[in-house]
């Protein structure tokens, strides 16, 4: 069944029920999966890396997501601020990371972050939209959420003539994206016997403005 969910901005004063549908909802994520095997650290540290990212999108972007309950969300960083900022990352928390993950944990986080970024650099184009995360709660998902949470940011790119580009570890996300007009840009591994990540970008509709800075 496909629900017509309306998609809004979420005020912080909601962030204690993204941060529980993002750590919920990457869970099983073959990154974090690779990055942290013990389940409970993952849940601990997923509930902690999913609040300074959010406090980051407050400052830094938005954060979209289902109206009502928050089932779907996505962090949306404009492209005036489309590449992540080392210390806007650290101001946000993220500077606990390596006592939270542990050395091994981290590594494999930072192993992750490099390749994002260097992704980034060689297959965005200078202004872009980064869709930095999006996630559905497992319980409502197949239901069309992620189609609306995903079309709203698509809408909102396409006004202004922005380039929307996204990173996945999840091959089941590959078919969502493709099918809204993204294509995969590029395809690797972290490290060998590490998960795989794909690129995607995707062109605004013919017609929209371009942005301009």
């Amino acid at each position: 069944m496909q629900l017509n969910e309306k998609i809004g901005t979420l005020p912080p004063s909601r962030t204690n029920e993204a941060v529980d549908m993002f750590a919920r909802a990457f869970f099983e994520n073959p990154a974090w999966r690779w990055t942290l095997p013990d389940p409970g650290r993952r849940e601990r540290v997923l509930r902690f890396f999913y609040r300074a990212a959010i406090r980051y999108a407050f400052r830094h972007g938005e954060l979209v997501a289902t109206a009502g309950d928050v089932r779907g969300a996505a962090i949306v960083l404009p492209p005036e601020r489309a590449r992540l900022d080392g210390g806007g990352l650290s101001r946000a928390g993220l500077w606990q990371l390596p006592f939270r993950a542990g050395p091994r944990g981290f590594a494999r986080f930072f192993a992750q972050s490099r390749a994002f970024e260097e992704r980034q650099d060689r297959d965005a184009p200078p202004q872009h939209t980064y869709l930095w995360e999006i996630g559905v709660d497992p319980a409502h998902q197949g239901r069309g959420i992620g189609t609306s949470v995903l079309g709203a940011v698509i809408r909102r790119c396409d006004a202004i003539g922005a380039p929307i580009y996204i990173d996945t570890t999840d091959e089941r996300n590959l078919s969502l994206y493709l099918r809204h007009g993204f294509r995969v840009k590029h395809h690797a591994s972290f490290a060998p016997g590490a998960c795989r990540f794909w690129t995607l970008l995707r062109d605004p509709e013919a017609g929209a403005s371009p942005t301009t800075h």
